[in-house]
């Protein structure tokens, strides 16, 4: 059987979906992970680890959606220039027909 342009983009959207949920929860993983660390050095206090350690999940969750980016854009485009060509065309050959 063969695969559609669309069944094509819906499994590689569900890839993507899949893959930033992984990437998500090992980030937010990471951050909890690297709190009391940050707690245990000494320093300033738990105020400093906390800030240190959303500073550091929030960098990478950013590095994640810059990747993301150039992926999901000319994904969504085509959907929605598809989505768009198909309601015109309903349009356009409804009234043709009346």
């Amino acid at each position: 059987m063969k695969t559609t342009v669309f069944e094509k983009g819906k499994q590689k959207m569900n890839a993507i979906k899949g893959a930033s949920a992984v990437a998500l929860g090992s980030a937010v993983a990471l951050a909890s992970a690297a709190l009391p660390v940050f707690a245990s050095e000494g320093g300033g206090g738990a105020d400093d680890a906390i800030v240190s350690g959303m500073t550091s999940a929030a960098s990478s969750m950013t590095g994640l959606v810059t990747k993301a980016v150039p992926i999901v854009v000319p994904i969504m485009t085509a959907v929605i220039v598809v989505k768009f060509g198909m309601g015109l065309f309903k349009k356009l050959s409804g009234k043709a027909s009346s």
